[in-house]
């Protein structure tokens, strides 16, 4: 498949000016910083916006995206400065959850509980994971209906264990909640449906890696079908005395900020209810033009190609919201 250069453009002046000074000040590869940015943005803003791409489809902003670059030469730093207001917020919420679940047992605890207000049992809320089993991720996802994300900086390791969920059907399940189908769960103590999961992934890995698993048992399954690729090219290690200055950090912080205050709406049994966003009559003509060279080779490339190409068709919608 061709590659292209990261059109940059395509952001406000502020997050172009933001990513050019990454780059400037701390060798950050402009091709990472960007689309941390976009995985970021889907992330901030959850199920509470989806894009109508047709009247019967509409599409969730959750990104799959690897990093592939040779050790040493920045996967994870961008992806770290990007997502620190995430993890400043679930360190809040987290703070919030102990508080609310040291009032509730408290109460659960009392001698004279049904002579006072009740107290609702917390669900602890959380935007993104670094690790989590599939057990666990259910539960969460059951928990935040504005979706969860997973951050890895070294994929390796979150790829040996999808070899593993393989076999326990957890693989399938990332790989439906990826298409958006509704996930329900029975079993003897638990009952759980997740109508709209929200999932998007991000993390790094060396070229040698991602060529193993590439090309290894996760091969052809339709999970690298689904991930942004983004292997730029001429990297090199580099320091840099110099600092980015704080009103670019401080314009990142309040702009997650701001994404993360919109408000989640749910429906009358308690499911997200996004709003949708529709295209214009010029953007549906664009599409279409866009739409028709991407069939071309869905038909004419190789089975391989063929398949990548069909998973952009929801990609470009994935784009056009964010």
């Amino acid at each position: 498949m061709e590659a292209s250069k990261f059109p940059l453009e395509v952001f406000p002046k502020e997050l172009q000016e933001l990513i050019t000074e990454l780059k400037r000040t701390n060798n950050f590869a402009e091709e990472f910083t960007a689309l941390s940015i976009l995985y970021a943005v889907g992330l901030a803003v959850g199920n509470t916006y989806h894009v109508q791409a047709k009247k019967t489809w509409n599409v969730n902003m959750a990104l799959w995206v690897i990093f592939v670059a040779r050790s040493g030469l920045g996967k994870s730093p961008p992806m770290k400065f990007i997502f620190a207001p995430f993890y400043d917020r679930d360190r809040e919420l987290n703070k919030q959850f102990n508080e609310e679940l040291k009032e509730y047992e408290e109460y659960e605890s009392s001698k004279d509980k049904e002579e006072r207000p009740g107290v609702n049992e917390p669900t602890k809320q959380k935007h993104l994971y670094k690790d989590i089993t599939p057990e666990r991720l259910v539960v969460s996802m059951d928990n935040n209906k504005r979706g969860i994300g997973v951050h890895s900086s070294e994929y390796k390791e979150f790829f040996n264990n999808l070899e593993r969920y393989s076999r326990n059907g957890a693989l399938s399940m990332l790989l439906s909640w990826y298409d958006q189908e509704e996930h329900s769960r029975e079993t003897l103590t638990t009952s759980i449906s997740i109508r709209l999961p929200f999932f998007p992934l991000i993390g790094g890995i060396t070229t040698k890696d991602f060529n193993a698993f590439r090309h290894g048992k996760l091969s052809g399954i339709g999970f690298f079908e689904r991930m942004l690729v983004c292997m730029p090219t001429n990297l090199k290690a580099e320091d840099i005395d110099e600092d980015i200055d704080d009103k670019h950090i401080k314009y990142w912080f309040d702009y997650v900020k701001r994404l993360l205050a919109i408000d989640q709406d749910l429906d009358e049994f308690g499911e997200p209810q996004p709003k949708l966003m529709s295209y214009t009559a010029s953007a549906k003509i664009r599409l279409n033009e866009w739409n028709k060279v991407n069939n071309a080779k869905i038909n004419y490339e190789c089975e391989e190609y063929a398949t990548q190409y069909s998973k952009q068709k929801a990609t470009i919608h994935k784009f056009a919201g964010l």
